[in-house]
């Protein structure tokens, strides 16, 4: 069994941070909790675009009524249109958890002291 100090990582050394870092620092997280309001109403959503999508795919069934022609390119087309929505709509909630990221190590660089990486 370990101690509790083998247990505990040594903290980092604290850092006074300038005004201008401080600035900084309010405006990653003020937009990291704007990334995190969008995704998580993309996450909210995402049962009733999957509801949506499958509805979709079965009125593109219900085109078989028509036709075996219809029917086939009904459902071909709805069944298109929904799984490409998904992939997009997923797709979205990914691209905003890489920007939460990146956003939470730039505020880990400027509280560390360390100078702001620049993206290319």
């Amino acid at each position: 069994m370990l101690s509790n100090e083998q247990e505990v990582a040594p903290a980092a050394p604290a850092v006074a941070l300038s005004e201008a870092d401080l600035a900084h620092v309010a405006r990653y997280e003020a937009s990291k909790a704007r990334l995190e309001r969008v995704r998580g109403d993309y996450v909210r959503r995402m049962p009733l675009y999957y509801k949506c999508f499958v509805g979709l795919v079965a009125a593109g069934l219900a085109c078989f009524a028509l036709g075996v022609l219809a029917g086939v390119w009904g459902t071909f087309s709805t069944a298109l249109v929904s799984v490409g929505g998904y992939g997009m709509l997923r797709a979205r909630v990914w691209e905003l958890e890489v920007e939460i990221a990146e956003v939470d190590e730039e505020i880990d660089h400027i509280r560390a002291g360390r100078p702001l990486r620049r993206r290319r």
